[in-house]
């Protein structure tokens, strides 16, 4: 096997389902630290096997850098895919890769934001960042 690595990549992976990312509430994506549904640590177990190992996208060997957002699906998610190994690559937990804070819409669906808001949109009023 050669030690050269591939071309340098990024890979950004969001987190698997929870109940709120299942019924289009905002904090699926935001502060709120809720944990994965059954379902999306099934599916992040049934992906796993196809992208994680020697010579497959996610190649332990050739990852450099690993941040990790710090709420409890991230974290999950992240040890879910890499749960075949003998032990995780290195990582670092970082709040810079947290998602979005949607403040006082935090757990609403669009339609409920946009009942007090009718010209709210998620790319110009969408979160607040702290």
């Amino acid at each position: 096997m050669s030690t050269k690595r591939p071309v340098p990549r990024l890979f950004v992976i969001r987190h698997g389902q929870t109940e709120w990312s299942q019924n289009g509430r905002h904090a699926s994506t935001g502060r709120t630290d809720i944990p994965l549904t059954e379902h999306g640590i099934e599916a992040i177990k049934q992906l796993a096997p196809k992208i994680v190992g020697p010579g497959k996208l996610l190649d332990a060997d050739n990852l450099c850098h690993v941040w990790v957002s710090p709420r409890q699906r991230a974290h999950k998610t992240f040890e879910l895919l890499f749960e075949s190994l003998d032990e995780l690559p290195p990582y670092k937990v970082c709040e810079d890769v947290r998602e979005w804070d949607y403040g006082n819409y935090e757990g609403l669906t669009s339609e409920q934001i946009k009942e007090k808001d009718k010209y709210w949109s998620i790319w110009k009023d969408g979160s607040v960042f702290l």
